[in-house]
């Protein structure tokens, strides 16, 4: 409530709200204020949240990821998250942040859902940005990061991408295809953009794109 009435929050209100453990409705309500601050505020105000911020951000997905029992909230909360780091690393300050958050690429990966296609639209459009903007090591840590998540949910690791092809949505559909194009054209050796092609194939993306 406070919040709302405010006109002006702080970074450090922020910080106290997704410190304090909540979970539901109110979380959402707060990340979606943070999301339009992040969105709309000076690159300053960006790193004075983003100092402690990013870390508490990427703790609360980590939560909501690994909950066993999924509610409706606990999905549109994981979302609003991708939509609040997507804003964060909309300038060069927090896509370096993010970058050099060792579990940030995890956690992306981990949220590449199939079954919340909005989602996963905003996920796979962030990683192909980190792919393509990202230093020389970046592909092979998002790489890195697809693998251990299929490897969690014992499947093929791009299976899921391919998958989002198959969606009714346009938008997810083009996104996937956009995150396909940046991991096989992004390595320098011919070779190795060819076993990534080949195992994309391999997934059924060779039925899905004629």
């Amino acid at each position: 409530g406070s919040l709302k009435k405010s006109n002006q929050i702080s970074p450090q209100e922020f910080l106290s709200e997704l410190k304090s453990g909540v979970m539901d409705e109110r979380l959402l309500a707060c990340l979606d204020s943070l999301r339009v601050y992040l969105t709309s505020k000076p690159v300053s105000w960006v790193q004075s949240f983003g100092h402690e911020g990013l870390g508490l951000l990427l703790d609360v997905l980590e939560r909501l990821l690994f909950k066993k029992q999924q509610e409706k909230i606990d999905k549109k909360n994981q979302h609003k998250i991708v939509q609040c780091l997507k804003a964060f690393m909309n300038n060069k300050y927090g896509l370096d942040r993010i970058l050099g958050e060792e579990k940030s690429l995890a956690l992306l990966a981990r949220a590449i859902d199939p079954t919340q296609s909005a989602m996963m639209t905003d996920v796979v459009k962030l990683l192909s940005a980190i792919c393509i903007v990202g230093e020389e090591n970046t592909l092979e840590k998002v790489l890195e990061a697809i693998t251990t998540a299929g490897e969690w949910r014992a499947i093929e690791r791009f299976s899921p991408i391919v998958h989002g092809l198959r969606d009714r949505s346009i938008q997810l559909q083009v996104a996937c295809m956009q995150l396909i194009n940046a991991l096989v054209t992004s390595p320098d050796e011919l070779d190795f953009r060819l076993h990534i092609r080949n195992e994309f194939m391999r997934c059924g993306l060779k039925e899905i794109l004629p």
